[in-house]
Protein backbone atom coordinates (compact mmCIF):
# COMPACT_ATOMS: atom_id res chain seq x y z
CA UNK A 1 0.00 0.00 0.00
CA UNK A 2 1.38 3.41 -0.98
CA UNK A 3 2.18 6.12 1.54
CA UNK A 4 1.48 9.74 0.60
CA UNK A 5 3.23 12.67 2.22
CA UNK A 6 1.10 15.62 1.19
CA UNK A 7 -1.96 15.92 -1.02
CA UNK A 8 -1.51 14.50 -4.52
CA UNK A 9 -3.87 17.13 -5.94
CA UNK A 10 -1.45 19.86 -4.76
CA UNK A 11 2.00 18.37 -4.13
CA UNK A 12 2.89 15.02 -2.62
CA UNK A 13 5.65 12.49 -2.38
CA UNK A 14 4.34 8.95 -2.80
CA UNK A 15 6.34 6.02 -1.47
CA UNK A 16 5.52 2.61 -2.93
CA UNK A 17 4.98 1.27 0.60
CA UNK A 18 5.20 2.57 4.14
CA UNK A 19 7.90 -0.04 4.90
CA UNK A 20 10.24 1.82 2.54
CA UNK A 21 10.13 5.02 4.58
CA UNK A 22 12.80 3.80 7.01
CA UNK A 23 15.27 3.04 4.22
CA UNK A 24 17.66 5.33 2.33
CA UNK A 25 16.59 4.04 -1.09
CA UNK A 26 13.14 3.15 -2.36
CA UNK A 27 10.48 3.57 -4.96
CA UNK A 28 8.80 6.96 -5.07
CA UNK A 29 6.89 9.31 -7.30
CA UNK A 30 6.15 13.02 -7.07
CA UNK A 31 2.57 14.22 -7.48
CA UNK A 32 1.85 17.68 -8.86
CA UNK A 33 -1.72 18.79 -9.47
CA UNK A 34 -3.01 15.19 -9.57
CA UNK A 35 -0.36 14.11 -12.11
CA UNK A 36 2.67 12.07 -11.13
CA UNK A 37 6.25 12.16 -12.30
CA UNK A 38 8.61 9.26 -11.81
CA UNK A 39 8.13 5.51 -11.79
CA UNK A 40 7.93 2.76 -9.21
CA UNK A 41 9.87 0.53 -11.64
CA UNK A 42 13.18 2.00 -10.45
CA UNK A 43 14.55 3.04 -7.06
CA UNK A 44 15.39 6.55 -5.88
CA UNK A 45 17.88 7.77 -3.31
CA UNK A 46 15.70 9.65 -0.84
CA UNK A 47 18.39 12.11 0.26
CA UNK A 48 19.09 13.06 -3.38
CA UNK A 49 15.42 13.67 -4.13
CA UNK A 50 15.04 15.72 -0.94
CA UNK A 51 18.15 17.80 -1.64
CA UNK A 52 17.13 18.53 -5.23
CA UNK A 53 13.62 19.53 -4.20
CA UNK A 54 14.93 21.78 -1.40
CA UNK A 55 17.29 23.44 -3.89
CA UNK A 56 14.29 24.55 -5.96
CA UNK A 57 13.50 27.07 -3.20
CA UNK A 58 16.69 28.99 -4.10
CA UNK A 59 15.92 29.06 -7.84
CA UNK A 60 14.10 32.35 -8.27
CA UNK A 61 13.11 33.36 -11.75
CA UNK A 62 11.52 36.69 -12.62
CA UNK A 63 9.22 35.80 -15.51
CA UNK A 64 5.56 36.29 -16.34
CA UNK A 65 3.63 33.06 -15.63
CA UNK A 66 -0.06 33.76 -15.86
CA UNK A 67 -1.36 31.05 -18.16
CA UNK A 68 -0.43 27.96 -20.15
CA UNK A 69 1.08 29.96 -23.03
CA UNK A 70 3.43 31.66 -20.56
CA UNK A 71 4.44 28.26 -19.18
CA UNK A 72 5.29 27.01 -22.67
CA UNK A 73 7.35 30.14 -23.35
CA UNK A 74 9.27 29.82 -20.04
CA UNK A 75 9.88 26.09 -20.57
CA UNK A 76 11.15 26.69 -24.12
CA UNK A 77 13.37 29.55 -22.94
CA UNK A 78 14.96 27.43 -20.21
CA UNK A 79 15.38 24.42 -22.50
CA UNK A 80 17.02 26.59 -25.17
CA UNK A 81 19.66 27.70 -22.63
CA UNK A 82 19.68 31.15 -24.28
CA UNK A 83 20.23 32.93 -21.00
CA UNK A 84 23.03 32.50 -18.46
CA UNK A 85 22.22 30.00 -15.76
CA UNK A 86 19.30 28.36 -17.56
CA UNK A 87 20.60 24.90 -16.66
CA UNK A 88 20.09 25.55 -12.95
CA UNK A 89 16.32 25.34 -13.51
CA UNK A 90 16.44 21.76 -14.82
CA UNK A 91 15.29 19.36 -12.13
CA UNK A 92 17.08 16.01 -11.99
CA UNK A 93 15.73 13.74 -9.28
CA UNK A 94 17.50 10.50 -10.24
CA UNK A 95 17.05 7.53 -12.55
CA UNK A 96 13.37 6.91 -11.82
CA UNK A 97 12.62 10.40 -13.19
CA UNK A 98 14.79 10.23 -16.33
CA UNK A 99 11.80 9.73 -18.65
CA UNK A 100 10.65 13.26 -17.79
CA UNK A 101 12.01 16.67 -18.74
CA UNK A 102 11.36 18.90 -15.72
CA UNK A 103 12.08 22.54 -14.96
CA UNK A 104 11.32 24.14 -11.61
CA UNK A 105 11.69 27.58 -10.08
CA UNK A 106 10.24 29.94 -7.48
CA UNK A 107 8.43 33.20 -8.04
CA UNK A 108 6.40 35.33 -5.64
CA UNK A 109 6.01 32.68 -2.91
CA UNK A 110 5.13 29.84 -5.27
CA UNK A 111 7.03 26.91 -6.74
CA UNK A 112 6.46 26.39 -10.47
CA UNK A 113 6.94 22.96 -12.07
CA UNK A 114 6.78 22.56 -15.85
CA UNK A 115 7.38 19.10 -17.30
CA UNK A 116 6.72 16.65 -20.06
CA UNK A 117 7.05 12.91 -20.50
CA UNK A 118 9.79 12.40 -23.08
CA UNK A 119 8.65 11.07 -26.46
CA UNK A 120 11.06 8.16 -26.16
CA UNK A 121 10.79 6.85 -22.63
CA UNK A 122 12.16 3.67 -21.10
CA UNK A 123 9.31 2.82 -18.72
CA UNK A 124 5.60 2.53 -19.47
CA UNK A 125 3.21 5.20 -18.22
CA UNK A 126 -0.32 4.06 -18.98
CA UNK A 127 -2.67 6.88 -20.05
CA UNK A 128 -0.11 9.56 -19.17
CA UNK A 129 -1.03 12.96 -20.67
CA UNK A 130 1.02 14.09 -23.64
CA UNK A 131 2.57 17.49 -24.05
CA UNK A 132 3.63 20.04 -21.51
CA UNK A 133 2.18 19.90 -18.00
CA UNK A 134 2.55 22.42 -15.19
CA UNK A 135 1.67 22.88 -11.56
CA UNK A 136 2.06 25.75 -9.11
CA UNK A 137 2.56 24.97 -5.41
CA UNK A 138 2.63 27.52 -2.57
CA UNK A 139 6.12 27.61 -1.02
CA UNK A 140 4.70 27.09 2.49
CA UNK A 141 2.89 23.88 1.46
CA UNK A 142 5.88 22.65 -0.56
CA UNK A 143 8.18 23.18 2.45
CA UNK A 144 5.72 21.42 4.77
CA UNK A 145 5.68 18.31 2.57
CA UNK A 146 9.49 18.30 2.32
CA UNK A 147 9.71 18.60 6.09
CA UNK A 148 7.40 15.61 6.49
CA UNK A 149 9.47 13.60 4.03
CA UNK A 150 12.77 14.48 5.72
CA UNK A 151 11.46 13.40 9.15
CA UNK A 152 10.50 10.04 7.71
Amino acid sequence: MSLFIGDKEKFAIELASNEELGHKVGRLRIWLGDKYIGTFDDASIYSLVLMQLKNVLAKNLDVECLDFDDMVRVYDLIKSEKFDGAARYFLSLGDSFDDFSIVAFCKDGEVFFIWTLMDEHFFEYEDYPTGLQYSIVPVAYFSKVLSGFSRG
